[in-house]
């Protein structure tokens, strides 16, 4: 059994290697930590900092503008519009025999360039809508029901993001009541095995009963094991929907998740 253990130890560091894109030649090595931060994450803060950066919210926000600056474009295609432009044209045109070199037709046409004066002028255009069948007045109003749905979009999403970082937060007390709770749950395990131990070192007690209070206390540990990591898993989870750090109490900026050891 034990040699079968030690082969499932380096199949699954094997596989942990591949899922951290790491060599397989690298070492893996435990940290037998079981130590956690007792983290109060205020509600208030983390709804404010995940509605603050969330790229989904920003990305709405992106596509409100444009569909706002879209009904100013839309609308103002209905309204009288002016056009102002100027112009300044240079004539160097001169009929010359065909015999001649083209060095001696670009030389007189230089000439004839120089000698003539420029055509100048401005332009004023103007356009008037006069009768369009209510087509832009349709077009106005699909506009704006566009940017209405694009408002409801981004208050369906900012409600969504509240539940979602809520229902994170929640979760994360009630896992640090679960640690807590598991964690006296092995001081007892650990207190019966060593009563255990004592009474079969007295003959009170068969192996067979000490070794339920040994399976007892190997449950507990990994119950409580169990709890650490789901714990911890909630944390990183609030981190990466609200983008602040509770653990330091400081937002998170791009170099965390950027940093190249």
């Amino acid at each position: 059994d034990y040699d079968l253990a030690l082969v499932e130890v380096k199949r699954r560091a094997d596989a942990l290697k591949q899922m951290l894109n790491i060599s397989l030649q690298d070492s893996v090595v435990l940290n037998t930590d079981l130590t956690y931060p007792l983290v109060k994450v205020d509600l208030q803060k983390a709804l404010a900092s995940g509605l603050e950066n969330r790229l989904e919210i920003q990305e709405q926000k992106i596509a409100l503008a444009q569909q706002k600056l879209n009904l100013k474009r839309i609308d103002a295609e209905n309204q009288i519009q002016g056009k102002i432009s100027a112009y300044y044209d240079f004539i160097g045109v001169k009929q010359d025999p065909r015999s001649l070199m083209l060095s001696t037709t670009f030389e007189n046409a230089w000439q004839e360039l120089k000698r003539r004066p420029g055509n100048r002028g401005i332009a004023l255009s103007i356009t008037i809508p006069l009768w369009d069948w209510h087509v832009n007045k349709n077009e106005v109003l699909a506009q704006k029901a566009r940017l209405n749905k694009q408002q409801m979009a981004l208050k369906d999403l900012e409600i969504t993001i509240k539940r979602d970082i809520r229902n994170a937060v929640m979760e994360l007390e009630s896992s640090l009541k679960r640690l807590q709770l598991l964690e006296k749950n092995v001081a007892v395990a650990e207190k019966s095995f060593e009563i255990s131990q004592k009474r079969f070192a007295n003959g009170d007690i068969n192996s067979q009963a000490l070794a339920l209070d040994r399976n007892r206390l190997s449950q507990a540990y990994n119950s409580r094991l169990n709890a650490l990591i789901s714990y911890k898993l909630l944390l990183s989870d609030i981190k990466r929907k609200t983008f602040y750090d509770f653990v330091n109490d400081r937002p998170v900026s791009l170099g965390d998740y950027l940093q190249v050891d």
